[in-house]
């Protein structure tokens, strides 16, 4: 058995799925000295404190540096020989069960349909740094009817009760069985970008509600188009609004949409939802040698040695204060003399 020097930076489920997945393969051994370093977005500037193959795991909407990484997976469709994996987030390993769910909703929905006595639901726990369509469509649409909000922003539940926010199987549970009686569920992402779709639409099909959808404006490639409004179809918010209106007022109508299947046809997405899929990648990783497997350019000497090394140096000024003041004193030196 094959022993992997390995480091997970960020959240632990990565390490979870690859060490239970792949015990009977390798055997991993935690270091601060790893041969392999694995990160996540809210951990990928920390990639210098690792000189060794770098794998970034993205979840949210930024580009991998393959001049600092050796692999990423991402939400960009592209190919970049095996360096690069498409894989979206709802696809990862923390999100799969709602979007096992998500892909059985239809066979689900007409037991529900006596329960559907609410109009929209949402649930969103960050309001900061994001495209601020997402607050202005909510107020905007509690003028047509209330949306209960049980996430912890803009909750106006009795008694300020929120849903949980973790992603294990009772947690789901809770949270499903709070959306099952409502009709929609608005789903807007934190900003837009080609391909950048989360767990956001994949968890309103899971509670078999109608998403109100706002982002990638590539959904309809990834989700069935009649399951779901995508308010960028619409010129306004005004008119995204009437039209919700319309659905929510016509039994036949809304129900028909919940009796939609989420995925279209020939959907790749049970695929990527196989655990092959992931583990196939970071075994021709592991297989490697830990020195063949780098893809980095220069990593020691030449341009990608002076990228990373500027980039470095840009990271440190930013967190130090002290740092900063003296490169801006050299700087200004250098202008004198």
């Amino acid at each position: 058995m094959k022993e992997v020097k390995i480091f997970f930076e960020g959240e632990d489920n990565i390490q979870r799925f690859l060490m239970e997945r792949f015990s009977d393969k390798y055997r991993f051994i935690i270091s601060e000295n790893p041969d392999y370093a694995v990160f996540d977005a809210s951990s990928f500037y920390k990639c210098f404190s690792y000189d060794c193959v770098r794998i970034l795991m993205l979840g949210e909407n930024i580009r991998p540096d393959f001049n600092l990484y050796d692999y990423a997976c991402g939400f960009d469709e592209m190919r970049f020989g095996d360096r690069y994996l498409y894989y979206p987030l709802y696809c990862n390993t923390r999100y799969r069960e709602e979007t096992r769910l998500a892909m059985n909703k239809h066979i689900r929905a007409k037991s529900l349909f006596d329960r559907k006595d609410k109009f929209c639901n949402f649930i969103v726990s960050n309001g900061n740094n994001v495209a601020a369509i997402r607050e202005k469509f909510f107020y905007a649409l509690n003028e047509y009817s209330k949306v209960d909000s049980a996430g912890t922003f803009l909750n106006n539940m009795p008694d300020h009760w929120t849903v949980p926010r973790g992603a294990d199987i009772d947690e789901i549970g809770e949270v499903n069985k709070f959306r099952e009686p409502y009709r929609f569920s608005l789903a807007f992402e934190n900003s837009r970008y080609l391909g950048y779709t989360t767990e956001k639409i994949v968890r309103a099909f899971s509670g078999v509600t109608i998403p109100i959808y706002w982002g990638d404006l590539k959904i309809k490639e990834q989700f069935n188009s009649k399951a779901f409004i995508d308010v960028s179809d619409f010129e306004s918010i005004d008119d995204a609004i009437h039209y919700i209106s319309e659905v929510n007022e016509d039994q036949e109508l809304w129900q028909a949409m919940l009796l939609e299947p989420a995925l279209p046809e020939n959907s790749n997405i049970p695929a990527m939802m196989e655990d092959a899929y992931l583990l196939d990648f970071f075994s021709n990783i592991f297989d490697q040698p830990p020195e063949k497997a780098l893809r980095r350019t220069n990593k020691d000497e030449g341009w990608g040695y002076h990228y990373e090394k500027q980039y470095r140096i840009g990271q440190e000024m930013l967190s130090d204060k002290k740092l900063n003041m003296i490169y801006r004193i050299q700087n200004k030196l250098k202008n004198i003399l």
